[in-house]
């Protein structure tokens, strides 16, 4: 009776855990009490996952995922710089990106042009790359 109990309980923490909610990125939500502001022609960190607003609150942007880097990591000599290549969201509108490797990157969403001036981490030669800690940094123009 005891190895019953014990199973049962051991199956209903592991299903809970499992129906738990899931973040990716560890960013915020597209909630309004969330989500922070940005002004036009200013300088911001995306952090993947994270969901900014327009400080006017007509334009929303999400770094959404990012599905290639192929970026040649620092102090390793490549044939190719690479190219880095993510996703940006806007209320109903998603976008790949591509951003070659130590240049600025330009993208047209929801009427607006975003710049993409630098993407990080850069890779580096010997340490692994964590899916979780890309951040952009980003001006949106009208």
């Amino acid at each position: 009776m005891k190895k019953i109990l014990l199973f049962l309980s051991a199956f209903a923490l592991l299903f809970f855990a499992a129906c738990s909610p899931k973040t990716t990125g560890g960013g915020d939500t597209p909630d309004d009490n969330k989500v922070s502001e940005f002004e036009l022609n200013e300088s911001f960190e995306l952090a993947l996952g994270q969901t900014k607003k327009l400080k006017d609150g007509t334009f929303m942007l999400t770094f959404a995922e990012v599905t290639q880097d192929s970026r040649c990591p620092d102090g390793v000599n490549c044939v190719r710089a690479g190219e880095i290549i993510f996703n940006l969201s806007s209320d109903s509108n998603t976008l790949s990106v591509t951003k070659k490797a130590k240049q600025e990157g330009k993208a047209l969403i929801g009427g607006y042009e975003v710049v993409i001036a630098e993407a990080m981490p850069y890779p580096q030669s010997g340490v692994p790359k964590d899916p979780n800690a890309y951040v952009l940094r980003l001006m949106v123009r009208k």
